[in-house]
């Protein structure tokens, strides 16, 4: 055993020899194929979008009347989730909770062909519905989320995001706003 390595020697070769142990990882470079929404490449990994997640949303503690949650459009996106769907960040239990109440279905028809923007984003969802004034508080308070989140993508490098206001002309999809995630531009 290579006891300043802690790897085994290969028999008959010296210590400095033996190739070291290899620990993958994968770089997104923008002279790769075409954007990460249009290829098979994930654009992140579930760790990396949590750890954003709690950077941006931690300190600010969001009302119990309005709910940030990711929204996959397409499976392959993010590696480590599941598919399409929408996922509520649970800081407590360290996971993603992919809920049953908001169908990214019907997201998708309120937003119609041409308002799909990118296969990854997040909604800042309504708890509940609220009288015109408290929505528009909140549309605020989804902003201001929204301005925390994109100090943190542009820390990652390869991560473009851009807020759009959306509903709730439906009161059963209680979407305030959304921001979508792609690779960005070189």
């Amino acid at each position: 055993m290579n006891k300043a390595a802690g790897q085994p020697e290969a028999a008959g070769h010296h210590p400095e020899q033996v190739e070291p142990w290899l620990i993958p990882f994968r770089i997104f470079r923008s002279d790769q194929a075409s954007a990460a929404h249009d290829s098979e490449i994930p654009l992140l990994h579930v760790n990396t979008l949590a750890q954003m997640l709690y950077e941006a949303f931690r300190l600010k503690d969001p009302a119990h009347a309005l709910t940030p949650g990711v929204i996959l459009f397409r499976e392959g996106v993010v590696e480590g989730l599941p598919g399409p769907g929408v996922y509520i960040p649970d800081f407590r239990q360290d996971a993603f909770r992919l809920t049953d109440r908001i169908d990214v279905r019907r997201i998708r028809h309120q937003l119609g062909p041409s308002g799909l923007k990118a296969p990854l984003a997040v909604g800042y969802f309504q708890n509940g519905s609220h009288p015109e004034e408290e929505t528009v508080r909140l549309r605020g308070k989804s902003a201001d989320l929204a301005r925390g989140l994109s100090a943190v993508l542009s820390l990652h490098g390869n991560l473009a995001d851009y807020l759009d206001a959306a509903g709730p002309e439906h009161p059963d999809l209680p979407l305030l706003s959304i921001q979508w995630i792609a690779e960005a531009e070189d």
